[in-house]
């Protein structure tokens, strides 16, 4: 494939960098290589060919499908250097959601084993400690039934929120409740 240099002006200025919308929207990179196929056939794609592509969003459920990497700095310090699911997985409300006719049991049985378990006002198991397979194993050897065993993850938007809580610079203030006289 030739190789082409490019000279971008977007909005009338240099172009230094590539943004890709992951939600369909017009971007500057999907305008280039629609470009590019017109000089050349076949698909083309522009990648950061091994060099870091820094991307700074605040949509940040675009983040979580595009990001390899997150980086969060928060008033000049660094936060986190870590992957989303990394990022994710460690997140303090990160817990397994149980239900199961027998529940005390197995609560019982999943204490012992180390996790912290606490009980939903829906009667569900809230586990932390044990990783949902752990917990299956544990429910199947002891023949308790599981109606639930799910993976409960906050949003990256949640976790983010979470972390930088120490770092915000202004915050707004609570709307003061409307008294009805």
């Amino acid at each position: 494939m030739p190789r082409y240099a490019l000279q971008i002006e977007y909005h009338g200025g240099p172009f230094a960098g590539w943004q890709r919308q992951a939600q369909g929207l017009p971007s500057v990179q999907a305008a280039v290589e629609r470009a590019l196929g017109k000089l050349e056939p076949g698909p083309h794609t522009i990648a950061a060919a091994g060099r870091t592509v820094l991307l700074s969003s605040h949509l940040m459920s675009e983040m979580a499908i595009t990001a390899d990497r997150l980086i969060i700095i928060g008033r000049g310090r660094l936060i986190a250097d870590t992957t989303v699911d990394d990022l994710l997985a460690g997140g303090a409300s990160a817990f397994v959601k149980v239900r199961s006719p027998r529940a005390g049991d197995l609560a019982t049985l999943l204490q012992a084993g180390g996790a912290i378990v606490s009980r939903d006002p829906d009667d569900s198991l809230r586990v932390t400690g044990l990783a949902s397979n752990v917990i299956g194993e544990i429910a199947t050897v002891n023949a308790i039934p599981l109606l639930e065993l799910s993976e409960q993850r906050p949003t990256l938007e949640e976790t983010y929120m979470q972390l930088t809580a120490d770092a915000v610079d202004y915050r707004t203030n609570a709307p003061a409740s409307e008294s009805k006289g």
